[in-house]
């Protein structure tokens, strides 16, 4: 990974929550929902990535790394173990 080029990009902001007791539902429509998802992959993938790292909230991520996996596009994450950062790959089916 010595000459891998890195660009970052944020995840897709997540969406407004309406709250309901102990847990909360997306107030997106599923329409709307893959609308956006569809415009982040599409501007994701025109940078033509080999595998993609990602980190942060994992309700945001989620959606990004099932259709990554899809499209057979590696996805990667950050871990610590014995004090060494390391990107792991994420098992497809996971």
């Amino acid at each position: 990974m010595e000459h891998a080029v890195i660009l970052h990009k944020p995840l897709p902001e997540a969406p407004e929550l309406n709250i309901c007791g102990s847990y909360a539902v997306s107030s997106l429509e599923k329409a709307e929902w893959k609308i956006r998802l569809r415009e982040y992959l599409s501007d994701l993938l025109k940078e033509k990535p080999e595998a993609v790292c990602v980190s942060g909230d994992l309700f945001a991520a989620y959606p990004v790394m099932h259709q990554l996996r899809k499209k057979h596009i590696p996805v990667l994450t950050v871990s610590e173990q014995n004090g060494k950062r390391l990107l792991v790959r994420i098992p497809s089916g996971s």
